[in-house]
């Protein structure tokens, strides 16, 4: 019966905490400028280059023989 009591203060406390966190968020945006709603940019995936792909290949690959030449791998 203890741990419920308890536990419901938790939950309201937390509860109260987290409004009073968003109502000053709300005053800190509307103290500049932002409305009611907010735009969000659209999310797109970023296009690799096959270019640069191909470069972090041969480099990685031009790093290994540098290594084995230099007798790094003993």
């Amino acid at each position: 019966r203890a741990t419920l009591r308890d536990a419901g203060i938790l939950v309201a406390q937390l509860f109260v905490r987290a409004m009073r966190k968003y109502e000053a968020l709300h005053k800190g945006m509307a103290a500049r400028g932002f409305g009611e709603s907010m735009q969000v940019l659209s999310f797109h995936t970023h296009a690799r280059s096959r270019r640069y792909e191909w470069e972090s290949i041969a480099g990685c690959m031009l790093l290994v023989l540098l290594e084995w030449w230099t007798g790094g791998w003993r």
